[in-house]
C-alpha cells in the first residue's frame, strides 16, 4: 500500500497566509490530509502490481501445462487407436490375402491333376 506524507501544517500556514482564518485552515488542512489519505488507501503500489503479475503468471503457466498434458493424454490416444487400427487392417489384409493364395493354390493343384 502506498504512504502519503501531507504536511498539515504547511497547508494550513498557506491558507493563513492567504487570509484564511486560523480555525478554518486548520480545519480544511484536516480534512484534505484525510481525504488524501483515504485515497492513497487504494492506491496499488509497484510491489502490488508485481505480486499480481506473478500469481497471474504462474495461474498460466499452470493452466499451459494443464493443457500440455491433456494435448499429450489425447495425442498418445490417438496414436493408440490409430496403431490398432492399422494393426487390424494388416490382419484384415493378410486373411485376404491368404485366401486369395489358397484359392490360386487350389486352382494350380487342380490345373495340375487335369493336366
Amino acid at each position: 500500500m502506498a504512504v502519503a506524507t501531507f504536511d498539515t501544517l504547511k497547508f494550513a500556514n498557506t491558507l493563513k497566509a492567504a487570509g484564511v482564518p486560523d480555525k478554518q485552515a486548520e480545519a480544511q488542512a484536516i480534512a484534505f490530509a484525510e481525504v488524501i489519505q483515504l485515497n492513497f488507501k487504494e492506491l496499488v503500489t509497484k510491489e502490488d502490481l508485481d505480486r499480481a503479475v506473478k500469481a497471474i503468471r504462474e495461474e498460466m503457466d499452470r493452466g499451459f501445462q494443464s493443457l500440455r498434458d491433456e494435448m499429450d493424454q489425447r495425442f498418445k490416444a490417438g496414436k493408440d487407436e490409430l496403431d490398432r487400427t492399422v494393426k487390424a487392417l494388416k490382419d484384415q489384409m493378410e486373411r485376404g490375402f491368404q485366401a486369395i493364395r489358397d484359392e490360386l493354390k487350389a486352382t494350380a493343384d487342380e490345373l495340375r491333376q487335369k493336366s
